[in-house]
């Protein structure tokens, strides 16, 4: 059981107990809503696929 990641479980809780930097904050909010943009284009792609498809048959 102690084997099973280690070090690298001890670095991630490290790091998880440093609280983020106004950048840090500021980098995950712009990604975040970037992600928002780009999964709200790809679900209008999806539906207007959905549509195109349907007059086909």
């Amino acid at each position: 059981r102690w084997a099973s990641g280690g070090a690298k479980d001890r670095i991630i809780r490290l790091e998880a107990a440093v609280p983020p930097t106004e950048e840090d904050v500021d980098i995950a909010t712009a990604f975040s809503e970037e992600l928002g943009k780009r999964l709200d284009r790809l679900e209008e792609a999806v539906l207007e696929r959905r549509e195109d498809d349907s007059f086909d048959h």
